[in-house]
């Protein structure tokens, strides 16, 4: 398997996707050897390759791409796909690229079995999937995904943004207001409940840093003349003591200690809320769970899920935030 072929058939439908300019075959190439240097391949792709890749693409044994035959700059003829929504990537898995899943299990397999990998399994499981998937149109395993979330079109775009180290103004439209615009300079993008949030600072609030849900996004650009402010905080290490993405300012970590009855406290010994949480198993079956936390409002909406299979016993100050959120509930239903 050639990686180089795939290489520069992403490029080039890329650059045949493009509304903000135009690519001529010299456009291309330089494209594709930029891509090349990314990847740390040395070489330069020559003309006639560009060409009887794109004569590829757009045979049925390609993807039977349509380019717009008449576009120009000047003399030049101009490389864009006739349907600008259409990309290689939105059909089904091409059998090149069936190739490409298939090494990439086996090159995750050989470290399957490493601790410091746990992350492998499942991705082995959601590739075998679509090979499996693509031969029988059988799924043997369903995952939990969100498939009407907004925003997810951004992550590529951003993680270039993260590694480029560019500052960029995004137009945010929180929930119940007028949209604005925030100036961010990007550090992570971090996953949470089903939601991607971009994590980086806001210069009017350099105390702390933000995050975005990336659904709330509706635009961002560059800001490449901007002088990019490197992050402050050890991002390895900024949400150890928090659950989920917000960490409030001029808090501590405290001791949560929390009662679940009704056998719920077996659900919470086998799946940890944190990495902190430590169990007491007392005579009546009832489990202490005891966590070492900052509070936020993830952590609030994680007990107000088991409901009355729960009760917060310390500190005082989240009992009183909890029995509030109850009267307020209780409210609700007269």
């Amino acid at each position: 398997m050639d990686f180089n072929k795939l290489i520069r058939y992403k490029v080039l439908d890329t650059c045949f996707r493009d509304t903000t300019r135009f690519y001529t075959i010299p456009d291309l190439i330089a494209a594709v050897n930029d891509a090349y240097q990314v990847h740390k391949i040395d070489r330069k792709i020559e003309r006639r390759q560009i060409y009887d890749d794109i004569k590829f693409m757009k045979s049925t044994e390609g993807w039977s791409i349509q380019l717009n035959e008449n576009l120009r700059i000047g003399r030049k003829k101009a490389q864009r796909y006739a349907d600008i929504g259409f990309s290689i990537f939105n059909s089904a898995f091409h059998p090149l690229f069936i190739q490409y899943l298939n090494l990439s299990v086996f090159v995750l397999s050989c470290y399957r079995h490493k601790a410091e990998y746990n992350w492998v399994d499942e991705l082995i499981l959601k590739l075998e999937q679509e090979v499996i998937n693509i031969k029988t149109s059988k799924k043997p395993v369903q995952f939990e995904e969100n498939e009407y979330l907004h925003g997810a079109g951004y992550i590529q775009s951003l993680v270039e943004t993260i590694t480029d180290q560019t500052v960029i103004e995004l137009v945010y439209q929180p929930f119940g207001r007028a949209e604005r615009k925030l100036k961010i300079h990007p550090y992570l993008l971090k996953a949470y409940n089903q939601r991607w949030f971009l994590v980086g600072l806001n210069p009017e609030y350099p105390r702390n840093l933000s995050n975005i849900a990336l659904d709330r996004i509706k635009d961002f650009k560059l800001l490449s003349s901007e002088d990019f402010i490197e992050c402050g905080f050890n991002l390895n290490e900024y949400f150890d003591d928090v659950i989920g993405i917000s960490v409030p300012s001029n808090q501590q970590v405290e001791t949560i200690k929390l009662l679940f009855i009704n056998g719920r406290g077996n659900y919470v010994i086998t799946k940890p809320m944190h990495d902190t949480q430590k169990k007491k198993v007392n005579d009546d079956g009832s489990v202490e769970i005891t966590l070492k936390l900052i509070p936020n409002r993830e952590l609030v909406q994680q007990i107000l899920q088991f409901g009355k299979d729960v009760k917060v016993l310390s500190p005082v100050s989240l009992v009183k935030e909890i029995k509030e959120l109850i009267a307020q509930m209780k409210s609700l239903y007269g």
